[in-house]
């Protein structure tokens, strides 16, 4: 006789041991495959996103007591920005200067031309 008396007069150990384990119900395959299509999805939009950033922060220099001043880039435009405990000001719009391998190529241009 079994150790569980009470489980055994609720249901046969005959009907306790008709659990199919060889394949899990189709509710669960289907949740597994919307969710392995959400996170790919997800994935994707993340991937997206971060080779779309338009603003970078090119440096940065603390002043003391929760001030300092910035440039940040917003796509191909460079500003000054200063900022404080609960503030922030556009100081300036930087002129756009010229990158080194632009700056290469133009003089050997004006040197060939000579």
């Amino acid at each position: 006789m079994s150790s569980f008396p009470q489980i055994e007069a609720l249901a046969p150990a005959a009907e306790l041991n008709t659990h199919k384990t060889a394949n899990p119900p189709a509710t669960l395959q289907s949740f597994v495959k919307q969710f392995a299509s959400a996170i790919s999805w997800f994935l994707g939009k993340v991937k997206a996103q971060s080779s779309r950033k338009t603003l970078r922060l090119c440096e940065n220099l603390p002043l003391g007591e929760k001030r300092f001043v910035a440039v940040i880039q917003v796509e191909n435009e460079r500003f000054l920005i200063g900022g404080a405990a609960g503030s922030v000001s556009l100081l300036t719009r930087l002129q756009e200067t010229p990158n080194f391998s632009d700056s290469l190529q133009s003089k050997l241009k004006e040197e060939a031309a000579r």
